[in-house]
């Protein structure tokens, strides 16, 4: 059953990793997809997610840049962004987290611990916020 506290918003271009990771994901949150930037900018308010899961590589735009274009946004409706890459370099994943994403995974992932690793991510920052 999924836990209704956690809404995700997968924004993957890749159709194949964007149905593993809702496949892995869907038992325990509930999932919407996007696969472009524009769906995402259209969508994201609208649904209200607590975390989207980011494909820096979206086909019609630069995900990084749209994390620093909304920052403020996220921060206030406190949205946490998580990117999904092959992108490994730890200048790629400097340029994350000067944009503002909360956390940075690299493919393969392992479909056992990410929901957990997500879960975590979500305690931590209500830790933070009560402080």
């Amino acid at each position: 059953m999924p836990n209704a506290t956690i809404k995700i918003l997968l924004a993957i271009s890749g159709t194949e990793q964007r149905k593993e990771l809702a496949r892995v994901l869907s038992p325990r949150f509930q999932v919407s997809e996007v696969s472009s930037l524009a769906e995402l900018q259209s969508s994201w308010v609208r649904q209200a997610p607590n975390m989207i899961l980011l494909d820096p590589d979206l086909p019609d735009g630069d995900g990084i840049a749209w994390v620093a274009s909304v920052r403020q946004e996220l921060l206030n409706r406190k949205i946490k962004v998580v990117v999904v890459t092959n992108r490994s370099t730890v200048r790629d994943k400097m340029r994350g987290f000067r944009a503002g994403v909360d956390d940075y995974l690299v493919y393969p992932i392992n479909g056992d611990l990410l929901p957990h690793r997500l879960i975590l991510l979500r305690q931590v920052v209500r830790t933070f916020d009560r402080s």
